[in-house]
């Protein structure tokens, strides 16, 4: 066989190897795990966010199956919602692609979300699925003050973005939230906690993936967050372990009126050690 047949019949299965991914794969994806609008699936809340994406590029809603199935957000994130009464307006502080805004969409038909990302494709993607009840912007903390969103809110969202910003923006971050949040208002943040050993795997390949972009992140412990909180004026009701992942920790807060941790709320210190037992148990 001479040289140049051979690379002909190279060329000829790269193309069709290009012609599988790019458009044989993606179809047949789409046919066998797409939800359709008036199935069964489709009458499930994850089934109605999944039809938000399916009209955008295969990866972003295969993306969002695998998270709705995968993270345990959303098998925590609805008892850490549920009290914030009255949701008619959210804020989602590093939306990403916009997946628990949409969730929260599902969980508050009446509810508005405004959010904020600072990458400009996951802006585009959020706002095509939160449509006619969403408005995104290309912003992200501490920067949350934005024209034409509302003054305050009744639930506002972090969700595992404060490694990604200095412990200066991370207070006015919080300041500026206290005072948005109206009476009864919940901020629900979820954060990347520092490991006391070598860490998990996923950790170690986080740190990986960081040193080679040249990223810098701002840990911090439970306690470090609960008292940042605590001294921007925000009552922490609740910082409890996500999935039963020691590295990564939900906590729940409410604005006080004045300076303090106010009646009803637990001192900083308690709650992160009520969250290390926790981690124990």
């Amino acid at each position: 066989m001479s040289p140049h047949a051979i690379i002909l019949i190279l060329c000829l299965g790269v193309g069709v190897a290009l012609v599988g991914i790019a458009i044989v794969m993606p179809a047949l994806l789409r046919t066998c795990l797409a939800v359709k609008a008036g199935s069964d699936a489709a009458q499930d809340w994850r089934g109605r966010v999944q039809l938000r994406y399916q009209n955008l590029r295969t990866y972003h809603w295969m993306f969002v199956r695998f998270k709705l199935r995968r993270d345990p957000m959303f098998l925590e994130l609805p008892d850490l919602v549920q009290a914030a009464a009255n949701v008619r307006t959210i804020l989602d502080v590093g939306c990403g692609y916009g997946v628990a805004g949409c969730a929260m969409l599902e969980w508050f038909p009446q509810a508005a979300i405004y959010a904020m990302d600072p990458d400009t494709a996951r802006v585009g993607v959020a706002a095509s699925a939160f449509g006619e009840r969403g408005q995104v912007v290309q912003a992200g903390a501490p920067h949350i003050v934005v024209p034409g969103f509302p003054p305050h809110f009744d639930l506002i969202l972090m969700l595992d973005v404060i490694h990604y910003i200095s412990d200066a923006e991370f207070k006015l971050t919080l300041e500026r939230i206290c005072d948005r949040l109206d009476a009864g208002g919940r901020l629900v943040l979820r954060a990347v906690i520092p490991p006391s050993g070598l860490g998990s795997k996923l950790w170690n390949l986080e740190q990986i993936r960081q040193r080679i972009i040249g990223l810098r992140a701002y840990y911090r412990t439970v306690d470090q967050i609960c008292q940042r909180m605590v001294e921007t004026g925000l009552k922490v009701s609740c910082a409890k372990c996500s999935g039963g992942n020691p590295e990564s920790y939900w906590f729940v807060a409410q604005a006080e009126s004045s300076t303090g941790i106010g009646q009803g709320a637990m001192p900083s210190g308690q709650l992160a050690a009520q969250a290390q037992n926790q981690e124990h148990d």
